[in-house]
C-alpha cells in the first residue's frame, strides 16, 4: 500500500520516539550472566531474614562527599574465588571467545505489563548485537523489533528497514554493561574492592554477603552467596528513581551446567531465571531459554546491518522521491531490506535471518 511520503515520515518519527521510551521502560541489561546450581528454586524475597543479630543487609544512601579508599579483605576473596571455581573456574571463563544469550523478558508496571524477546550476541574485543521483538507494540500493524550492533568501534541501530548511527551517550549505555567475563573475574583489575558484610539466611539457604566498592567509592554494590555451593545467589543495589533513590534485588535461580561448544569437557553454570524487585516490589523477570558458549559467531554478524540510512530516507521521503517504505525489517521480520535511494553503499553488513552461524 503507498500512501504519502509525509505521513511515512511520521510512522518512522514515531517509531524512533517509540523505540526511546520502550528502552527507559524496560531499563534492563543481560551482559552479566551469573552462574548457580542446577534445579535451584526461586528464592522469595521475603524469605530473607537476619541470623545471629546480623546487621540488616540494606545498602546505604551513596555518598555524595569523598571518601577513603575501601581496603580489600581476605574473607570476601575467599567468596569470591569460591564462587568463580563453582562456575567453571577462571581458565574457563577466560577461554569464552564468544557467547549468545537469548531470553524472554517481562516488566511490571502498575496498569500493565510489556514482554519482550531478545537475542544477545557478544564477542571479545567488545562486539556486541542485541536483537529485540516487542511484537505487542504495533506501528500501522507492523510489530516493533530493532537490532543494535557495535563492532568495538562504531555502533548502528536498525529498524523498519532503516539505519541510524549510536553515537555518545547513547552507545556508552549500550555496550557499557555487556562484557564477556564475570564481573568477578576482573574486579581488581577494574579497580573495585571487596568487603566481607556478614552471614544471613535466604529463602532457607545460609548466605555470604560481601560489599563491593568502586575505586570512587560511591558505587557499592551487595552480593549474597550460598554457603552450600558457593553460587551467587543475590545482587542488591540502589539507584536513582523517579521518588530518589530505590533499592533493586535481583535474585538468580534455575542454574544449569551450559557446556563450551568447542570443548564438551568445559563447562559454565548459568543462572536461567532472574527476578528483579523495586523496593520489594516485582520489577523484571528473566527467562533464559538458550544460551551457548564458543559458538564461533562471525563477524560480519557485529558489522553495520543493511539498510537505509536514515538520514536518506528523511531526504527522499521529504522530496517526495519515494512513496512508501519497502519491506525491510531487523532481523526476523519479513521481506528483504530496502535498496537506498541512490541506489548507493548504504545496505553493506549482515544480518542472521537467525542464529548467527559459525565461521
Amino acid at each position: 500500500m503507498t500512501v504519502s511520503s509525509r505521513f511515512d515520515f511520521s510512522r518512522l518519527r514515531f517509531a524512533a520516539s517509540l523505540l526511546g521510551a520502550v528502552l527507559c521502560v524496560f531499563a534492563f541489561s543481560a551482559g552479566r550472566l551469573a552462574a548457580q546450581d542446577e534445579g535451584t528454586e526461586q528464592p522469595d524475597a521475603s524469605a530473607e531474614k537476619k541470623a545471629d543479630g546480623a546487621a540488616a543487609t540494606d545498602l546505604i544512601q551513596p555518598k555524595t562527599e569523598d571518601v577513603p579508599e575501601a581496603a580489600t579483605d581476605q574473607k570476601a576473596v575467599d567468596i569470591v574465588n569460591r564462587y568463580i571455581a563453582s562456575i567453571g573456574g577462571v581458565e574457563t571463563l577466560k577461554s569464552i571467545q564468544d557467547k549468545t544469550i537469548k531470553f524472554d523478558t517481562t516488566k511490571h508496571g502498575q496498569a500493565q505489563e510489556t514482554v519482550a524477546r531478545l537475542s544477545l550476541y557478544l564477542k571479545r574485543g567488545w562486539r556486541v548485537r542485541e536483537e529485540w521483538d516487542l511484537s505487542a507494540f504495533k506501528i500501522k500493524d507492523r510489530p516493533l523489533k530493532f537490532t543494535q550492533v557495535y563492532n568495538g568501534v562504531d555502533g548502528w541501530v536498525q529498524m523498519f528497514g532503516t539505519v541510524s548511527r549510536l553515537e555518545g551517550r547513547t552507545l556508552s549505555i549500550f555496550v557499557w554493561d555487556k562484557p564477556i567475563d564475570d564481573f568477578f573475574c576482573n574486579w581488581k583489575d577494574d579497580g573495585y574492592s571487596l568487603t566481607y558484610v556478614n552471614e544471613s539466611v535466604l529463602n532457607d539457604d545460609p548466605v555470604e554477603i560481601i560489599q563491593t566498592t568502586d575505586f570512587v567509592g560511591r558505587n557499592r554494590v551487595r552480593y549474597s552467596f550460598s554457603k552450600k555451593t558457593g553460587l551467587l545467589l543475590k545482587k542488591e543495589w540502589r539507584e536513582q528513581g523517579q521518588k530518589g533513590f530505590a533499592k533493586k534485588e535481583d535474585f538468580y535461580g534455575g542454574y544449569k551446567k551450559i557446556p563450551l561448544s568447542d570443548d564438551s569437557s568445559k563447562w559454565v553454570m548459568v543462572a536461567l531465571k532472574h527476578k528483579i524487585l523495586l523496593d520489594g516490589e516485582p520489577d523484571t523477570d528473566r527467562n533464559y531459554f538458550e544460551v551457548a558458549f564458543n559458538s564461533g559467531l562471525k563477524e560480519s554478524i557485529f558489522e553495520r546491518p543493511p539498510g537505509v540510512a536514515f538520514a536518506k530516507m528523511a531526504d527522499a521521503l521529504n522530496g517526495g522521491a519515494i512513496g512508501g517504505f519497502g519491506g525491510g525489517a531487523p532481523a526476523g521480520g519479513a521481506g528483504p531490506a530496502p535498496t537506498a535511494p541512490d541506489g548507493g553503499g548504504d545496505t553493506d553488513g549482515a544480518t542472521p535471518a537467525a542464529a548467527p552461524k559459525k565461521e
